[in-house]
């Protein structure tokens, strides 16, 4: 063979493994695309179902419930919408009575 041919059939492999390079590097890309908002729900689902979680929440929904009893009634107003924020998509059937009713008064329930 000759030296053209060579250099040609070595240029060829060296293009075919970059074109499978980028493809399976693209097809990772589309995997994780698809599957990483997937795998972060679950994470972020079982996050919030711990213990740990739900007990720093009753803490921190206390400690407002008691800041707010004791507050002006313009600093009430700026507590509701903290709290309003802080607890947008907490399921408040997790809390004891007191602070369920507390929660739903904020929120404007």
């Amino acid at each position: 063979m000759s030296k053209i041919k060579i250099a040609c059939i070595s240029l060829l492999i060296i293009i075919g493994m970059i074109t499978i390079i980028f493809a399976t590097t693209g097809l990772d890309l589309a995997m994780f695309k698809f599957w990483a908002p997937k795998y972060e729900d679950a994470r972020r689902e079982v996050f919030v179902s711990t213990k740990s979680y739900n007990e720093a929440k009753l803490q921190e929904l206390s400690k407002f419930m008691f800041e707010y009893s004791r507050s002006t009634p313009e600093d009430k107003i700026a507590m509701k919408s903290t709290i309003r924020h802080r607890f947008a998509d907490y399921d408040a059937t997790k809390l004891p009575y007191q602070l369920r009713v507390f929660l739903e008064e904020v929120r404007g329930y």
